[in-house]
Formats: structure tokens, sequence, C-alpha cells
């Protein structure tokens, strides 16, 4: 003969622990879903904010030789692929430093992933990067103003020089970081205009 268990010691019925387990699995797994979305947000925003402050970085290093440089008009007047007659954007800095040496900053064309390099001297071999690996620069673009050299002297212009405007250098930068995912990446774009603290006039 079976006994009855007593009012007050009666269990849970299976259905009732069943129950009870799928509701408090699934708020496990609701709590760990949204963990992962905060994780992995922070972790894009973290690399994003990262590759700010790199390209930052870069546009301070630029900022610094354009305020203690001339522009090198020379090499423009010189050259074959850039012309700053036009007022376009183009795509290397050529700078003449306090020491007289020619200083070039551009995208190295050569390699998959474009970095920006500092050439002291006409020696290519000499190039020094400026960006770090894991930032991939997409544009670099720059507008010299004025288009003619300030500081060249011409006797039949009103002002005896060929310009009367003290040079600036507008620096546009557009990059992404490598350490995010592909579908995570986007655009990083900065701007700067820069004048130079030299005036030989």
């Amino acid at each position: 003969m079976k006994k009855a268990m007593p009012v007050g010691r009666q269990g849970f019925t299976l259905i009732e622990i069943l129950v009870a387990m799928a509701i408090f699995l699934t708020v496990i797994l609701l709590i760990t879903d949204i963990f992962l979305s905060v994780s992995n947000v922070q972790r894009v925003t973290l690399k994003g904010q990262k590759a700010l402050n790199d390209l930052q970085t870069t546009m301070e290093t630029v900022s610094y030789l354009v305020h203690n440089s001339k522009i090198d008009y020379d090499y423009y007047k010189d050259s074959d692929y850039y012309s700053l007659g036009d007022g376009a954007a183009v795509p290397v800095l050529a700078l003449i430093n306090s020491a007289g040496d020619r200083v070039t900053v551009g995208l190295n064309p050569n390699l998959l992933i474009k970095n920006i390099e500092i050439t002291v001297g006409d020696d290519p071999a000499d190039a020094e990067v400026l960006t770090p690996s894991d930032l991939a620069i997409k544009e670099f673009n720059l507008y010299i103003s004025p288009t003619v050299d300030p500081f060249s002297f011409v006797e039949s212009s009103v002002y005896g020089y060929e310009s009367d405007q003290q040079f600036f250098v507008t620096v546009s930068l557009v990059a992404e970081s490598l350490d995010l995912r592909a579908a995570d990446r986007e655009d990083i774009r900065i701007q700067t205009t820069i004048s130079s603290r030299i005036y030989a006039r």
C-alpha cells in the first residue's frame, strides 16, 4: 500500500522542471547574445578609434613638415606627371626643408596595401613609411595654393613676385583599418589646411 506524501512536502512535476529549464536557458541565451553584441561593437569602436588616432598622427607629421619647410615649386614645374597650374589635387607633396634638402611625401603605388612614405633627397630607396601597417590609405590628395611660387621675384609683376599670398597646403586623407573584418570596415576621412612658418621675403 502506497503512503501519501504529506501536503507540505510535495515536489515538482517533470513538466514544471522542463518549463523552468527552458525559461532559464532562453534567458541565458538572450544575455549571452547581448554580451557578444556589445563586445563586438566595443571591439569595432576601439579598432576604429585606433585607426583614427593613427591617421591623425600621420596628418600631424605632414603638418609639421609643411610648417617647417617651403613648397618645392621647381619639382612641379619639372615634372611630367604633376602640375599645379590647374589647381587640381596632386598626389605628392614636394618640400624643401630647413637644411635645403628635398622632402617628398606621397603614396607608395607599388604596394598592394598603400601607405604614405617620406623621402628625404632624390633616392626612393631612402623612403620611410609614415603610416602603420594596419592602416590602408585609400586617398591622399594635396591642394597647393598659390599655384605659382610666392618667393619668385618677377619684375613685370605688380607686387614684384609671382604671387602675393603665403602658400598653404590642404591635405585630405581617406583610410580604413585592416584590423577589422571587411564587413566592419568604414572609411575614415580627415582634412586640414596647413601654412608654412617660413616666409622668405
